[in-house]
């Protein structure tokens, strides 16, 4: 594994000399001169807090920690070197940075002194410097005071934010830069624990950090596997999520046992539970199942990928007596769809998806079948998404269409009566987290709508998911749904429960849901049908990419 980073790093002289970006910027641990244990890492904490305020500058590419931890420790360099130019000047190459910072921090008793420099990769030469003398309690100026000079001297926008400090000069615990500093070593010896721990000890002292949560955002472990059934044709997953991935994984997800088995089994023994009655004497079996199996990665630094291919099955059976009797349109579509996300900052995040299918259809009564030719199925998908830095507070919303159409029977002869569009998805989730991420409650609201006929159909699913242990989490929510149907309005109820079990090491994770809700019939007008699914996702993570 050395060899090939060491190979890449070479490649990266090369790079940092042909095409390294000018407004490309990496910014070193400072160095400490200090005889106070509580000191020893402020040179992490103090760099990382004036990257989070450069990394706001929408004109700058700040290369990562990460990417600047695995580089120091191929090349073995050593801490007493970072305030070293040349030293620095090696690593910008090998960084292939426009432009690196790097400085020391001296203990003058109640106050340091903190001097800085940086480098033009390309010449070699120190092309800004800057000195401050000031209170370790005043951390927030001081990240403001230097990523404001830096900037200016870039000739890059600056955010109100990073000068709202720098005007406002407030003091506050200087604990918070010594539990941050811990926690970043700790962060860079991988001992996520430890990190945890004093993160939470500078959040307690300043909530509002910006630089904490940042890395609490990194350190995230436990995420929400609260699912419900996605739509035929549509990615299990808004694809905004993509933009903020971390860590590539590969998935299948689908109904075991399949849906339209699970019925077509049970038909004749069960009423009411996947078979809704819609006269005395009439009744309608509607089926759904599939699967996919898809690989989702992290490109760069803010987009992320995700290709799914995938087997869809549906079909509509109403009946009248016997059910010798019944009448059966079956659908059968195959393809894959393609999702794209992409990080706008850190908060935001959009994504788009594109979904192409082959379906086959079998319409087969009482005395003949007939089959249509195949058709193509085209699919939409467009998500966005906000989330705050700790991820606490995440709010994604996703627009959904389909060109796939159902056909609508008429209750008298179940004879085809008209061809109708799907509905169209638009799907809005709220996800908060408390108990540092053991615990969420999610608040899901669902939308059907058709431009064809009066179709609205709209459902509101609170739901709680709590982390028993770091292997296994419960989930349980509850459904509330109406629709507008034509000439009636209906309304309907749901349930939804569900577990995760996981193993941290090898990065697998099992998830199961059951859910039973009502929705609008798609064969026969005017009628909530009531569903029974049971859907599995099996995970693999941090297979081979992650993100930098």
């Amino acid at each position: 594994m050395k060899r090939v980073v060491l190979v890449i790093s070479i490649l990266g002289v090369f790079n940092s000399i042909v095409c390294a970006d000018s407004r490309s910027l990496a910014i070193a641990d400072f160095a400490i001169h200090s005889d106070n244990p509580n000191y020893k890492y402020i040179g992490k904490g103090i760099s990382e807090m004036i990257a989070v305020e450069l990394r706001k500058s929408p004109e700058i590419e700040l290369i990562e920690r990460e990417q600047r931890k695995q580089i120091l420790e191929e090349m073995e360099f050593a801490l007493s070197d970072l305030a070293d130019s040349k030293q620095q000047l090696e690593l910008g190459k090998l960084l292939a940075a426009g432009y690196i910072v790097f400085g020391e921090i001296i203990d003058m008793d109640r106050k340091v002194l903190i001097s800085l420099r940086m480098i033009d990769v390309q010449s070699g030469e120190i092309v800004w410097n800057e000195k401050l003398t000031e209170k370790l309690t005043k951390y927030d100026y001081i990240s403001g005071y230097f990523a404001e000079s830096i900037l200016t001297y870039l000739d890059a926008g600056i955010s109100k934010t990073t000068v709202a400090k720098t005007e406002q000069s407030q003091e506050k615990n200087e604990e918070v830069v010594v539990a941050l500093s811990r926690a970043i070593d700790h962060y860079d010896r991988e001992d996520t624990e430890q990190a945890k721990k004093e993160l939470s000890v500078a959040k307690k002292l300043d909530p509002k950090s910006e630089t904490v949560e940042y890395f609490l955002a990194k350190l995230v472990v436990n995420t929400t596997k609260f699912k419900v059934l996605a739509e035929p044709y549509f990615s299990y997953q808004n694809p905004a999520f993509l933009g903020i991935i971390r860590t590539d994984s590969m998935h299948a997800i689908g109904t075991i046992p399949p849906a339209y088995s699970f019925t077509n089994i049970l038909e004749k023994r069960i009423e009411g539970i996947n078979m809704t009655s819609f006269d005395d004497n009439k009744h309608i079996n509607e089926s759904t199942g599939g699967g996919y199996f898809g690989y989702a990665f992290p490109i760069g630094s803010k987009i992320g990928l995700r290709v799914d291919v995938g087997s869809l099955h549906s079909s509509d059976r109403p009946w009248e007596g016997e059910f010798t009797a019944s009448y059966t349109t079956a659908r059968n579509s195959v393809g894959a769809i393609v999702d794209v996300g992409y990080a706008l900052t850190d908060n935001w995040s959009m994504g788009l998806g594109f979904g192409l299918f082959s379906r086959s259809k079998v319409d087969a009564g009482p005395i003949v079948a007939f089959t249509e030719p195949d058709k193509a199925v085209v699919s939409g998908n467009l998500g966005i998404l906000y989330r705050r830095l700790d991820e606490s507070l995440i709010i994604d919303s996703r627009l959904g269409y389909s060109s796939e159409t159902y056909d609508v029977v008429d209750e008298d002869t179940f004879l085809v009566a008209k061809e109708v569009m799907t509905p169209i998805l638009l799907e809005n989730t709220l996800t908060l987290s408390f108990n540092e991420r053991n615990t969420f409650f999610i608040l899901k609201q669902i939308n059907n709508i058709c431009f064809d006929r009066i179709y609205y159909y709209t459902t509101l699913l609170p739901a709680l998911e709590h982390f028993l242990t770091k292997w296994i989490s419960l989930r349980f929510g509850v459904e509330g749904s109406y629709a507008l149907l034509n000439d009636s309005s209906l309304f309907g109820y749901g349930l939804l429960s569900g577990f995760t079990i996981r193993n941290n090491k090898r990065g697998i994770e099992l998830d199961l849901n059951v859910t039973y809700r009502m929705r609008p019939s798609r064969a026969v007008e005017e009628l909530l049908y009531k569903d029974l699914v049971i859907l599995v996702n099996l995970a693999w993570y941090d297979l081979f990419l992650s993100r930098q």
